[in-house]
């Protein structure tokens, strides 16, 4: 038993160390989580978003 996992598969006990770790919304750490979604309106042209909803 342990952290094995199968090829291709993430490995949630890294994953959860590196949360705790870093912690979430944490924003004096670079290496913290995020819980949100980035608005992608602010990401991409205005051309590129109205060619994503056609």
């Amino acid at each position: 038993m342990g952290a094995e996992r199968a090829v291709g598969c993430p490995n949630l006990l890294e994953d959860i160390g590196y949360t705790v770790r870093n912690g979430i919304r944490n924003e004096p750490n670079p290496c913290t989580c995020w819980s949100q979604m980035p608005v992608f309106l602010e990401l991409f042209e205005e051309e590129e978003n109205a060619a994503t909803v056609e």
